[in-house]
């Protein structure tokens, strides 16, 4: 979180720092992914909302860590969106749930989810700006196939051609926690027949 204290935090904490007039940190807040439709065609789970603030001040802040989202194995529903992640001042959105198969579009997000491959319900949906990413549509015609939800670094795109769903949106590279690069936020891939 600083030169003095690279923390990760796994689960809620609360971060603390006395003495240190005009501290600040490279911060990077994850929320929770989304998420997936279920019942044969259902859409990803857009990703969790990645926020990165280089040289956000740092005084005392409570840490909240999002869950992952809840799949749907209905036919008509769609996956839970994750919860959103807090600290320092800010919020990273919680990663919206794909569309389970025959009908509902998919929730928007941190990043969004992706629709359905079957049925009319069959939209992705957009992402948070400055976090996240659109999930894909799902296509019932000519073949079947549902969206991909959104990633931090890039939408889902929708697969035209055959029926395999779509693939996720790939996730944002960042080096706070390891030194070096590493993806964070990818969105899930759509199911197909």
């Amino acid at each position: 979180i600083d030169a003095v204290d690279d923390l990760t935090f796994g689960t809620n904490g609360f971060y603390q720092k006395y003495g240190t007039a005009g501290l600040t940190a490279d911060v990077m807040l994850v929320a929770g992914g989304g998420g997936g439709g279920g019942y044969g065609l259902g859409g990803g789970a857009g990703a969790g909302g990645v926020l990165v603030s280089a040289g956000a001040t740092a005084f005392t802040s409570a840490i909240v860590v999002g869950d992952g989202g809840a799949g749907n194995g209905s036919s008509s529903g769609t996956g839970t969106n994750g919860d959103d992640s807090t600290g320092f001042g800010l919020t990273a959105i919680g990663g919206g749930g794909g569309a389970s198969g025959a009908a509902g579009d998919a929730n928007s997000g941190g990043s969004g989810g992706g629709g359905s491959g079957y049925g009319t319900g069959n939209g992705g949906q957009p992402g948070t700006a400055g976090q996240g990413n659109a999930g894909s549509d799902g296509q019932s015609s000519p073949e079947y196939g549902a969206g991909g939800g959104g990633g931090a670094g890039a939408a889902s795109v929708t697969n035209p051609v055959d029926s395999d769903g779509a693939d996720g949106g790939i996730g944002l590279q960042n080096l706070y926690r390891t030194g070096s690069n590493v993806y964070y936020g990818g969105g899930g891939g759509g199911t197909c027949f």
